[in-house]
């Protein structure tokens, strides 16, 4: 018989996978774009540095609180009453100051210690679309393999779909409302405006519904019938 992780474990597991999810996140553009590579030559390792590094801290937190890191995720397990309220609130909360903390960490690691919000702007409909799609396909995959019993293929199967849509999503696939307010502070290659957050969340929230309709309609079992022959 094993013990269950307590509940202070779980929210320092949101907190720490977070915070070295925004590490790797932020410390990973900013060695590519010092490397002096742009476009897809740096955008590939970094995509594929987030990917591993992602599915790396799934399988090693996921036995402690699901290794949700993800705001979208910790609401859509709500509203699939596989959280409390008060868990989902306390997951929400850790994710958010674990995000910040890690990316303000790992610029100042990489960066001057002047502190200096992003600017990068990041606006526009193919952008906000982008993120409703690949965070909706997110929460889709996460939520069918849990249904089907399969959370051991969550490191990878995540960790793989974020690689890629990073590549093939015009936004980078942010995916994650506590990722993108961590990216505000870091003025780096993976910042993004505090003036365009507003936006890029609600596309992220928006995606919360849709998944949930989709999951409704793609597990929705048909009764067996018997079939009958004319005679």
């Amino acid at each position: 018989m094993t013990n269950r992780p307590s509940f202070a474990a779980q929210i320092t597991a949101e907190f720490v996978g977070t915070g070295l999810l925004l590490a790797v996140i932020v410390g990973s553009g900013i060695v590519v774009s010092r490397d002096g590579t742009s476009g897809i030559d740096a955008l590939f390792p970094h995509a594929v540095t987030i990917g591993i590094g992602l599915g790396v801290l799934i399988h090693l937190l996921r036995p402690i609180s699901g290794a949700q890191f993800n705001p979208a995720v910790t609401l859509c397990a709500l509203a699939s009453r596989l959280l409390s309220v008060r868990t989902a609130a306390a997951y929400i909360t850790a994710q958010i100051a674990g995000g910040i903390l890690g990316a303000f960490a790992t610029d100042r690691l990489f960066q001057s210690d002047s502190f200096t919000l992003a600017i990068n702007p990041r606006a526009g409909t193919d952008l906000w679309l982008s993120e409703v799609f690949a965070t909706t396909t997110l929460l889709l995959i996460i939520f069918l393999l849990v249904r089907d019993g399969r959370v051991n293929h969550l490191p990878v199967a995540v960790g793989g779909w974020i690689l890629a849509a990073i590549l093939f999503t015009p936004s980078t696939a942010f995916a994650n409302p506590a990722v993108t307010l961590a990216r505000i502070f870091t003025n780096s290659y993976t910042g993004i405006a505090p003036a365009n957050v507003t936006a890029f969340i609600a596309a992220q929230l928006l995606a919360i519904p849709l998944a949930l309709v989709l999951l409704r309609l793609l597990t929705k079992q048909t009764p067996l019938t018997r079939q009958t022959k004319d005679t």
